[in-house]
C-alpha cells in the first residue's frame, strides 16, 4: 500500500519453493499542466469577459469549477460572460488531482469625449474648429465627423480643421470597437 513509483518484484515463497514475479512497474503520471487564456471586457459594462484553459497531463478526463460555484463541476474548459471582479477555477482530473486558478476579470472605463469647438471668424472663411480630448475605453482612439462608417474612422485623430459654420455630430471609436 502506498508504494512510491519503481519496479516492484513479488516473491512468493512455499515450504519447497519459490517463485519471483515478473516486473512490476509503479508509475506515476505526468503533472497537471493549466494555461489559462484570460480575456478582460472589451467595453464598460459589457460583462463579456473569458477564461479558457489549456489542460495537459494528470489522468484522464478533466472537470472544472469556477466560483462562486466550486463544488459544481462541468466538462467545458472555457467559462464566458465573466463580469469585472476576482475569480477562481479548479481543473481536476479523474484522479481527483487539481489546480486552482485566481484571476482578476477587468473593465475598462466609460469610454467618454469632450471638446472644444472655436467657430469661423470671418463667415465663408472655414477656419473653425473641433478638438476631442478622449478618455476611458482602450486606447488607440479613431474619430470621425458626421459619420459612423468603420472606413470613415481616422485613428489618432483629435482635431478637426477648416469647418464652415454648421452643426456637426462627432464618432469616437476605441481599440475594441466601443463608441
Amino acid at each position: 500500500a502506498d508504494l512510491p513509483q519503481g519496479i516492484y518484484y513479488v516473491n512468493v515463497q512455499s515450504e519447497d519453493c519459490t517463485m519471483t514475479s515478473v516486473e512490476i512497474r509503479i508509475t506515476e503520471p505526468t503533472p497537471l499542466e493549466v494555461v489559462p487564456t484570460i480575456t478582460d471586457i472589451s467595453c464598460n459594462g459589457a460583462a463579456d469577459g473569458s477564461i479558457a484553459l489549456n489542460v495537459q497531463g494528470g489522468t484522464g478526463n478533466y472537470q472544472f469549477a469556477i466560483s462562486p460555484n466550486l463544488n459544481q463541476f462541468d466538462d467545458s474548459a472555457t467559462f464566458t460572460g465573466l463580469d469585472s471582479g476576482s475569480y477562481q477555477v479548479i481543473a481536476q482530473d479523474e484522479n481527483g488531482c487539481f489546480e486552482v486558478i485566481s484571476f482578476d476579470i477587468t473593465e475598462p472605463a466609460e469610454l467618454q469625449m469632450t471638446y472644444t469647438a472655436t467657430p469661423e471668424i470671418c463667415v465663408g472663411d472655414e477656419d473653425g474648429t473641433i478638438a476631442l480630448t478622449i478618455t476611458g475605453g482602450t486606447a488607440p482612439y479613431s474619430a470621425s465627423l458626421n459619420s459612423n462608417n468603420d472606413s470613415d474612422y481616422v485613428q489618432d485623430r483629435t482635431t478637426f480643421d477648416n469647418l464652415a459654420s454648421d452643426t456637426y455630430v462627432v464618432f469616437v471609436k476605441d481599440a475594441n470597437g466601443c463608441t
